[in-house]
């Protein structure tokens, strides 16, 4: 039996910019965490294959877990030794379920199957370092670290690269997300100062961000925007659905933000130099005049977080290496009036 525990607190409501909230009420959150075993130090996390199950990496033991509704865990090996998974994204092409992830080391794209078999597609650039990735109807998109560009594995299984315009641009969060009708592709140039984008076809776009050096990590779109975090910058930002640049300043000083993520009705980002979690709430997807920051989640007594993956129903998973642990945190978010 894996071993649950429960933080509950009460945090007072914090607010960047004009936003229509009316008094500061309490939020309520409650944070579980779910030990994975002695030796797991979870990385990427992913919600959910049909099955509701939660996946995510173990670097320190190569392998990929399932955490199923009841609270079992399943452990596959990955083949190539030493890989150092990285990041993982739920595949919808599939019949039931299937997830692919990267290998940062093993400079590899992997894809487990609903049968837990497991194959690898080398990245034909060498050392190109594999970080993010983000999947559509047939395959999967995947940023390169070291190789400077956007690739894609599709149903030929075929890997095809695509260089970033700007060189040693540092690609590294992808978010899908949909312009002109096309199927679009958002990613950060983390030592460019630009936000990317690439369509369908492979034609790649590029935006320069306003503050030099911000360092743009993670990213997340919905219907009509893409959200980025700045981790050097302290900020999060916004593309608008007419190619504004919008940003916000994070109220906790050197909170390095990294991943940011889309949930219901709300963009949640990780704080990884203050271990606090940070909300964006809106009652709609229409475009607010700041992109702001609503409220902040300190989990500082759990150590050093990852932060991947939003729940559809409400709340955010995260993993906990230090702790061993899986965890999720469920919030009580009162409706705007």
């Amino acid at each position: 039996m894996h071993r649950y525990r429960t933080f509950v607190a009460i945090c007072v409501l914090l607010v960047v910019g004009a936003l229509p909230l009316g008094a500061c009420a309490p939020y309520v959150y409650r944070a579980t965490l779910i030990s994975c075993g002695a030796g797991c130090r979870p990385h990427g996390i992913a919600c959910c294959t049909s099955d509701s199950a939660v996946w995510f990496t173990d670097p320190a033991e190569n392998k990929i877990l399932r955490l199923a509704t009841d609270g079992r865990f399943t452990k596959y090996d990955i083949p190539t030794p030493d890989s150092k998974p990285e990041n993982v994204a739920i595949g919808y092409h599939c019949a039931t379920r299937c997830v692919w992830f990267t290998e940062r080391k093993g400079n590899k794209i992997g894809l487990l199957a609903e049968n837990g078999n497991v194959r690898e597609f080398r990245v034909p650039t060498h050392s190109s370092e594999p970080f993010g990735l983000s999947t559509d109807g047939q395959g999967v998109w995947f940023t390169e670290r070291a190789g400077n560009k956007i690739g894609h594995v599709g149903q030929s299984d075929k890997i095809v690269e695509y260089n970033v315009p700007t060189p040693h641009s540092g690609p590294l969060g992808i978010s899908a997300g949909e312009r002109g009708g096309l199927g679009v592709y958002w990613f950060t140039e983390s030592t460019a100062n630009r936000i990317g984008m690439i369509n369908e076809y492979g034609k790649i776009s590029e935006f320069k961000l306003p503050h030099r050096e911000s360092a743009p990590w993670g990213i997340a779109s919905d219907p009509e925007n893409a959200w980025f975090t700045e981790r050097k910058g302290n900020r999060i930002g916004m593309i608008t659905a007419d190619n504004r640049v919008i940003e916000a300043d994070i109220p906790t000083p050197s909170a390095y933000p990294s991943s940011i993520f889309e949930g219901r009705d709300t963009i949640w980002f990780l704080e990884s130099g203050s271990g606090k979690i940070g909300v964006r709430y809106f009652p709609t997807i229409s475009v607010p005049e700041r992109p702001g920051v609503d409220h902040e989640f300190d989990l500082s007594k759990l150590g050093p977080l990852n932060l991947y993956s939003a729940f559809p129903g409400g709340g955010i998973w995260f993993t906990a290496p230090l702790q061993r642990s899986v965890g999720f945190v469920h919030v009580y978010i009162p409706s705007y009036p």
